[in-house]
Formats: C-alpha cells, sequence, structure tokens
C-alpha cells in the first residue's frame, strides 16, 4: 500500500512538473515576444509592443504631396472623429492612468487661439492639453494644433502615444528643444558627419546607381542653398567635411524656431542624415520623395534578399510614419511663414 502512495506521488509531481513547463513556453513564446525577439535579433532594432502589434497613425493615410484639401480635410475628420468617452468622472488632463495604461475620459476636442497671443492650444472638453513637464501644448499655427487635434479625437478608450507623432512633436519642442537649444543643434549637427546621404556604396551598382539617382539632387541642393559643395566618399568611414559648411549649417540651426528644430532632430535621426530634412525645411522635397531617399539601402537589401516579416514591413512601416508625421509638421510651418512674409 506505500508503494502504491508513493507511485501516486510521483505521477502527481510530474504532471505539474509537464503543466508548468507548457505554460512557461507559451508564455514566453507568444506572437508578440516571437515578433520582439525576432527584431532584437535582427539588427538590434527594439520597436515598442505597441508597434509589434500594427502601427496605428492617420497621419500615414494623408498625402505627402499636402494638395489644398489638405486642411479641409483634417475639419471634416476632426468633426467626425468623436468617440464615446468611458463614463468615469473626467480630471482636468482629460485622461485617466489605470496601471500602465491612459483612459480616455474626454469626449469632445477643440481647438482655439490665445487671446493674447498668435499661439493655439488643444482643449480635451474645454481644457488645454499640457505636456509631460505640465507646461501648455501650444503650437504656432492652427494646421498643426488641427492635426493634433484630430490625434486627440481618434484615440479609443485607451491614449496610445504611439499613434500621436504630431503631439509628440509639439511636446518635444516645448519641454526639451526650447531649453536646450544649443544642445540640440550640436546633436542634430553630427548627422551631417556621418551623412548617409555622403557615404556611398563602391561594390554593388545596382545599390550605386540608386544612391546617385535619390542622393545626387540632394548633394546639388546643398551646394545651390549655401555655395559648398558635401565631400561625398564610398569609404565607410566618418566623412571629414569642410569646415564652412560645417559652420554654415550651425548658424541655420541655431536660427531655426523650436518646433522646426525638433521636426529636423526627428527625421534626421531616422534617416541617418541631416541633408535630408534640411531639403524638407526648404520645400526642396516632399515626404514621399524623403522616405524614398531615407530606405535606398533598405529596399536594395529587400529586392535582393527578399523582405523578412516581422522586422522589415514593420521597419518601413514605423521610418514612414515618423517622417511623414514630421514631414508634414515642417510643412505647415513653412506655410506659416511664408503666409507671414507675404500676407495679402
Amino acid at each position: 500500500m506505500s508503494s502504491f502512495f508513493v507511485l501516486f506521488r510521483i505521477i502527481i509531481i510530474f504532471f505539474i512538473v509537464i503543466f508548468i513547463f507548457f505554460s512557461y513556453m507559451l508564455r514566453t513564446f507568444s506572437p508578440t515576444s516571437t515578433i520582439r525577439f525576432a527584431l532584437n535579433s535582427r539588427g538590434g532594432a527594439i520597436i515598442s509592443s505597441t508597434i509589434t502589434k500594427r502601427i496605428e497613425n492617420p497621419l500615414i493615410f494623408i498625402s505627402p504631396r499636402f494638395n489644398s484639401d489638405t486642411s479641409s480635410d483634417v475639419n471634416e475628420r476632426l468633426a467626425s472623429g468623436k468617440k464615446k468617452a468611458s463614463e468615469q468622472q473626467q480630471d482636468w488632463s482629460g485622461v485617466r492612468t489605470t496601471g500602465q495604461k491612459l483612459r480616455r475620459v474626454y469626449k469632445n476636442v477643440g481647438v482655439r487661439k490665445q487671446e493674447n497671443g498668435d499661439l493655439y492650444e488643444i482643449t480635451l472638453d474645454g481644457k488645454a492639453v499640457v505636456t509631460p513637464t505640465k507646461k501648455k501644448l501650444l503650437v504656432p499655427t492652427e494646421d498643426i494644433a488641427k492635426l493634433i487635434a484630430l490625434e486627440w479625437a481618434m484615440q479609443g478608450h485607451e491614449i496610445r502615444h504611439s499613434s500621436m507623432l504630431m503631439t509628440t512633436l509639439a511636446a518635444t519642442a516645448i519641454d526639451d528643444v526650447e531649453p536646450n537649444h544649443v544642445k540640440y543643434c550640436r546633436e542634430v549637427l553630427k548627422f551631417l558627419e556621418t551623412d548617409s546621404v555622403c557615404v556611398r556604396e563602391g561594390r554593388h551598382e545596382k545599390l550605386e546607381k540608386s544612391q546617385s539617382k535619390y542622393w545626387d539632387p540632394l548633394v546639388d541642393f546643398v551646394e545651390k542653398r549655401f555655395g559648398l559643395r558635401p565631400h561625398v566618399t564610398k569609404e565607410l568611414v566618418k566623412v571629414e567635411q569642410n569646415h564652412d559648411l560645417m559652420n554654415l549649417f550651425e548658424d541655420y540651426l541655431n536660427e531655426t524656431d523650436i518646433f522646426t528644430l525638433a521636426a529636423v532632430h526627428s527625421i534626421a535621426s531616422t534617416a541617418k542624415s541631416l541633408i535630408i530634412p534640411m531639403a524638407l525645411v526648404e520645400g526642396k522635397m516632399n515626404a514621399r520623395e524623403a522616405t524614398e531617399a531615407a530606405l535606398v539601402e533598405e529596399l536594395y537589401q529587400i529586392e535582393e534578399n527578399g523582405l523578412v516579416e516581422g522586422y522589415h514591413d514593420l521597419f518601413l512601416a514605423k521610418t514612414r510614419a515618423k517622417i511623414a508625421g514630421a514631414s508634414l509638421f515642417l510643412h505647415y510651418l513653412r506655410v506659416a511663414k511664408i503666409k507671414n512674409t507675404n500676407p495679402k
């Protein structure tokens, strides 16, 4: 009888161990964690869990050529973008923290101009949106304010910051760039020393032709705009740029406003190029052209070796969304400057 109980205990322990093992395996190799593992194992790319599930940003569906109907389209989408809010009691910020999530507790999103100023603010049920450091989220143009309001209006029951690129750019400009303008200028300027536009491929003829197609016009733009031609190399080393050209770029960046500098920094860090966002600031290319220029080498690799599902598709989507959002931001800043320079 005692041997029977010993055998029975052994069987029970065995099944418990099996159950724990399979529970651990299912949790460790879930679809999301598998994608995250694949991303980390290929080039060390790290994308948030929100991005690994799906990328949600209405800006990637807005025409990158910024036609004249964009503003009216935003008005229509903003008017129809109101969703049912949760029935929780509303707090001052329009969102409520529950654990690690931000819950939407506002119903209406609006835009209003400051009474004593030229800046615009975004409101949630009449209360102004603030930045992470509790400063008012004030932007210089009504069009940008409408796009930020659209991002807030399109949120569901949970606030998904990954889908709010315009809000992020504006908050970064106010919280980070404004008190550290010189530091940001120096960080952005470093991209010119390793600018992807100036580092070419010397071994693969097809890639070299593609680089010349998209990047030579950008080199020509810099020469025409600043009077000096950037150095281009086929060696994978730091580019020794002309010191006079570096000084011209530094002076240019020092004179930019905080919102433009925030957008330039975002695109430069994504495209690994300072020349690409500078061409956008000057209106010499649009978002689609900027994205194509930034992804020349990645698209060549995909064409030659095939697309790695779960890595390339997410990388391309994230890159296109970030560049499109920042390009749209720069476009409306540029339009506002033109209007102020040439008032009717």
